[in-house]
């Protein structure tokens, strides 16, 4: 029915509306943050893999690589029962908590930073 696809359209719209404007807050957090492609959905790294966005039925995925390195003090990120990926997930724009969503970021970014300068030691 028209209604139907009408409906599918506007989610669809949604959702790329949530997926834009956490790509926007990603990209904002660190000048040198590269964006590629990987398994059909965008990846975020500098020296590593930082984060991922996801969509998924009704919600976008925002995920950490190395989620279980961070602290979530905040309590957002969830496991689903995964050993190191963390997400927070988004039903709408307006769920994006950008204080969040950059402190999230800017930790994961730190850790990142120091896995590298961690690496660089060994050499």
């Amino acid at each position: 029915s028209t209604q139907s696809r009408s409906s599918a359209a506007s989610d669809v719209y949604k959702r790329q509306l949530i997926v834009s404007g956490i790509r926007d807050i990603i990209l904002s957090c660190a000048e040198h943050i590269q964006e590629d492609i990987k398994y059909k959905i965008p990846f975020f790294s500098l020296h590593s893999g930082i984060c991922y966005i996801n969509v998924r039925n009704k919600v976008v995925d925002l995920g950490f690589v190395n989620g279980s390195a961070l602290s979530n003090h905040q309590g957002a990120l969830v496991t689903n029962d995964r050993k190191v990926v963390r997400t927070i997930s988004f039903e709408s724009v307006a769920d994006i908590d950008k204080s969040l969503v950059r402190e999230l970021l800017f930790e994961a970014i730190m850790i990142d930073e120091e896995k590298k300068k961690g690496y660089n030691s060994i050499e």
